[in-house]
């Protein structure tokens, strides 16, 4: 990823990044990223903010935490499972299914989706807003999402971080970008033929 992103060209677009490799230039936008990911991105469904600053989802299930993270959806969605398996056995149902679904999806886009670098993160307000409606969470473009998302992610470190990154490259073994990166890194790059 690191070689791929020093090789980015400046261009007037926000909304996209070119790279130059071996003379070709390559395109990443959301194109490519909803080809290569098979997210759905479009449009922003009609309705989304109002629904986006609901706190009945955090209030049922995180009363009285002011910030929810990523290792507290874990834990949360772990205790739910097991207490469903639990009451199955005794025939006894407490935690609706539903309930269960919308903690695996929560957890699902706050983990995969918006990855950040530890799972101590805060999970975004809109998330938990969003995901007490499940009809409006599955049609929400999280493909356009997690990729507004990544490619302010990797702008913020290229530009931030790489002056750091170069300096401590000689004690440094990895770096984690935030975000969806997955299709860039996969993103079929021109033939180097190296002799």
């Amino acid at each position: 990823m690191w070689l791929l992103l020093i090789r980015e060209a400046d261009c007037d677009r926000d909304s996209e990044m070119w790279f130059v490799v071996n003379g070709v230039p390559i395109r990443f936008s959301l194109m490519e990223y909803a080809l290569i990911s098979g997210l759905k991105c479009s449009e922003y469904p009609e309705g989304w903010e109002t629904q986006a600053e609901s706190n009945a989802f955090k209030d049922r299930h995180f009363r009285g935490k002011e910030i929810v993270t990523i290792d507290d959806v874990k834990a949360k969605f772990t205790q739910m499972s097991n207490q469903n398996q639990n009451n199955r056995v005794r025939r006894n149902v407490n935690v609706s299914n539903k309930e269960i679904l919308k903690m695996a999806s929560l957890l699902f886009v706050s983990a995969a989706l918006m990855h950040r670098n530890k799972s101590s993160s805060n999970i975004d307000s809109l998330l938990l807003g969003l995901v007490d409606n499940l009809d409006m969470f599955n049609q929400y473009p999280w493909g356009t999402h997690s990729y507004e998302y990544a490619l302010k992610q990797l702008r913020k470190g290229l530009k931030g971080k790489a002056k750091s990154v170069h300096e401590k490259a000689k004690t440094m073994s990895s770096f984690t970008y935030s975000g969806f990166v997955l299709p860039l890194a996969v993103r079929k790059l021109p033939y180097t033929n190296v002799s």
